[in-house]
Parts: structure tokens; C-alpha cells; sequence
């Protein structure tokens, strides 16, 4: 599973994930007349409106497998996908032998396929067929090391799998009735033209948004507190402080248990102390230099000379999300203090940290269950296609406050609830 946050992924990102200004408008689904509306009954119309990444409409079936070991797929790890009217179904293979050149793939009952070929590139411009426009994408400064520590719950909670050749990417048409159903049938083929043995993956498509009973959810919220339960019992939290440099780390939160460390300066070398699972110095390093450090397991005990340069600490900026009427925004920045090294020596130095996720949602107010699922992530050096999905329950607490559930298998073996509470900014 991949993470929304990347610890149980969208819970963190409550830490990463940022919503923009709400809107009031309808859902594009409640603006289509019901006698224009796609669906599942009829593959043939449902096929004439979807495209596929990089695909080309073909009329006929689908070429027959080769009944060769040289190209071969294997049982998907999900069975099936979620995905919203009017964005796009993300669909992960399984490869088990062969190099896939593109796949064929074919809306079942359809008398269509579309050919997929991966010469192409994965992310096109807002102008081309089937591509997500970046145009809207913020930039960020590039930032100096990269961290999956500290976003939200939701924005962990999602998983990514960008390998080029193990990605089918279907646009569903805004029209389409919701909820449905579509199954499609895919095979992989090779550069000598082997074709595997098809696969079928039915996708779950849902309205984007909101519905009448959800209007509150819409506008830009603020992780404030990440939880983690066993069996109805509350373990562990992290209440969120922003602009304020702290040494509080909410990575304990999920299992991992480490302390703030203590970075000393003796002599020539800087010594790097950190605890673990509440033994202190379990392990330290030595570094002579950015490039000559090694480890030591064991406990290390500060010399009179030895000076203290800091405590290893993070300030964070910001961990939102934003519901809008028209996308999903997830936005997070932080600052940290790490050790840093020139010809003067050792020192701790500030590093930023920013990410900003974007796609879509759908909340039901009868179930309580919203989706999340982000199309593209950007570290600070442009879009990155990083789809990820996840489904979680929504208790809301007032018109300013909601709480995101799930659960997870933590680093220990044993399952807990993640929950993350949301503020509206």
C-alpha cells in the first residue's frame, strides 16, 4: 500500500495536504441531464467517449495472445480502482516477465481498443490528448534534501507506483452516470510484437465533490493533531505546531521511535547521537567530513571538550489540504537543522522542505467515506505523475473541524487506527 502521507499515507498528509478557497458551485454531474448521461450498459458509447493515455482508438478485437512465457502479466495487486467523473482511472499492472513496449486495451463489450505505446512520454503537454494540464502547478524552490516524514495523513496514506511501463492511464468522460462500474480488459506487448494473456481490472467510478450534505467540506483545511490507536485505546498523538522550531518529532507516532538527536562538535569531527526505542545512543556517527562517517552501535557520553552545536529540529510551515469544486490540493512545507559540513567544519544548517500534491475527491454523506485520489506530486522540480488512491472514514466534528480515519500495519507488526484532525483555515 502506498501512503497518503507515506507513513499511512493520507493521514500524514493532513500534514502535507493544503485545500484552496471553497467554492459554492454544483458538481459537474448534477448539471448533466440524466438522458445524456454515459454508463456501463452501453460499452460501445462509453468507449467512443474515454481516451487512454498515449492510446489509438482501433476498431475490431484485441489481438490474440501469443501464449508466450517471452511477455507475461500476472494478477494485479488491486483487483479493482476507484476513480471520479471527469478525471482519470489509474490503472497498475503486474509484470511478470518480458519488456513491455504498451499495452492493448479494450472497454469490455466495447468493439474498440485502444493501442497504448510508451515510445511516447509519459507526461505530455496540457495540449495533447489525455494529458493532465500543469499549467496550474505552483512552482517551489528546489529544495535540498527530500523528506516523507512529516505530511499529513492524507497525503501518507497514498502509494505510487511511476514505472512508465506498468501504468495505464483511462480519462472517464464527466458525463459518465454515477456511481458505476466499468471493467476493462488490458495485455501487455512487446518490441517484437508478443502479446501477453489478458487481464481484467473493473473500475468503481464516483461523482467528484461532494453532495448536498457535504457543502461544508469544501475550503482549505490545517492538520492540527495525527493519532494513533490499538483496539479503541489511544498510544500515541503529535499535536502540530507551525512556524516554531521544535524538537518534538511525531516519527514515534508511527512506530519508528526515534529522539531528537544531539549533533556535538569534538575535536575535528562532529559526533551525531541518536536514541532509539527509548535506549539512548543505541547508535551514534562519526563524521570526519561530508564524505568519510561511519557508524558506531553503542552509547556515546559527551567529553568536557566537546561542544553541543544543536539538537536536530524541524519547523513546520505548512500541511493542508484543499477541497475544492473542482480539484484536490495538498500542500506541505517544512524546515529542518542538519548537520552540515565545510572548510570551517561542522554546523547545523537549515534546509526546506516542500510538496504539493493535486487531483481529486468525492465525499458521500450517507456513508461517510471520502476518496482521495492525486494524479500528480511536485517536490520543487516540476510535475511528476504519482497517482495514488485512498478511501478513509470522515467523522465530521463542526463546519471548522472533521477528523479522517483508517488503518494500518505499523513498523511493529500490529494494526492501528491513524486518525488525523482538520481545521479549517
Amino acid at each position: 500500500m502506498k501512503y497518503l502521507l507515506k507513513y499511512p499515507s493520507w493521514l500524514l498528509c493532513a500534514a502535507t495536504l493544503s485545500i484552496a478557497l471553497f467554492s459554492c458551485q454544483k458538481n459537474a454531474d448534477d448539471t448533466i441531464p440524466e438522458s445524456s448521461k454515459l454508463s456501463s450498459k452501453d460499452p460501445q458509447a462509453l468507449s467512443a467517449a474515454i481516451t487512454v493515455w498515449h492510446g489509438k482508438r482501433t476498431t475490431g478485437a484485441m489481438p490474440a495472445s501469443s501464449n508466450t512465457t517471452d511477455i507475461k502479466l500476472g494478477t494485479p495487486n488491486e483487483s479493482s480502482v476507484n476513480a471520479i467523473a471527469g478525471r482519470h482511472a489509474f490503472i497498475h499492472t503486474n509484470i511478470e516477465s518480458g519488456d513491455v513496449a504498451g499495452y492493448y486495451v479494450q472497454i469490455n463489450g466495447a468493439s474498440e481498443y485502444f493501442k497504448v505505446d510508451y515510445a511516447k512520454p509519459v507526461v505530455q503537454s496540457s495540449t495533447q490528448q489525455g494529458s493532465i494540464s500543469t499549467a496550474s502547478v505552483h512552482p517551489f524552490g528546489k529544495p535540498a534534501e527530500s523528506t516523507n516524514l512529516h505530511r499529513s495523513l492524507i497525503s501518507v496514506m497514498g502509494g505510487s507506483d511511476n514505472n512508465n511501463d506498468s501504468l495505464i492511464v483511462i480519462n472517464i468522460p464527466v458525463n459518465i452516470k454515477t456511481p458505476d462500474t466499468v471493467c476493462v480488459t488490458y495485455m501487455a506487448y512487446d518490441f517484437n510484437n508478443h502479446v501477453s494473456n489478458p487481464v481484467t481490472t473493473c473500475i468503481y467510478i464516483d461523482h467528484f465533490g461532494g453532495d448536498d450534505g457535504s457543502k461544508w467540506l469544501e475550503g482549505t483545511w490545517t492538520t492540527t493533531r495525527l493519532e494513533r490507536s490499538e483496539i479503541g485505546q489511544l498510544k500515541d498523538y503529535f499535536n502540530y505546531t507551525y512556524n516554531k522550531w521544535i524538537v518534538d518529532r511525531e516519527e514515534a507516532l508511527w512506530a519508528i521511535d526515534f529522539s531528537p538527536a544531539k549533533v556535538y562538535q569534538s575535536g575535528d569531527s562532529a559526533i551525531y547521537i541518536q536514541s532509539y526505542s527509548g535506549t539512548v545512543g543505541a547508535w551514534y556517527m562519526v563524521m570526519k567530513s561530508s564524505t568519510d562517517y561511519y557508524s558506531i552501535n553503542g552509547v556515546y557520553t559527551p567529553r568536557p571538550t566537546d561542544i553541543l552545536l544543536g539538537t536536530d529540529s524541524i519547523n513546520y510551515k505548512k500541511n493542508n489540504i484543499t477541497l475544492n469544486s473542482d480539484k484536490y490540493i495538498g500542500e506541505y512545507s517544512d524546515a529542518t537543522k542538519s548537520i552540515y559540513w565545510s572548510s570551517n567544519g561542522p554546523s547545523l544548517r537549515e534546509f526546506s522542505h516542500n510538496s504539493l500534491n493535486n487531483g481529486s475527491w468525492s465525499y458521500d454523506s450517507k456513508t461517510k467515506k471520502i476518496i482521495i485520489i492525486s494524479e500528480y506530486s511536485d517536490d520543487g522540480n516540476g510535475p511528476t505523475l504519482d497517482p495514488y488512491m485512498q478511501e478513509a472514514s470522515l467523522e465530521k466534528v463542526s463546519d471548522n473541524q472533521f477528523k479522517i480515519s483508517y488503518n494500518d500495519v505499523a513498523n511493529d507488526g500490529k494494526t492501528y487506527t491513524y486518525t488525523g484532525i482538520y481545521q479549517r483555515q
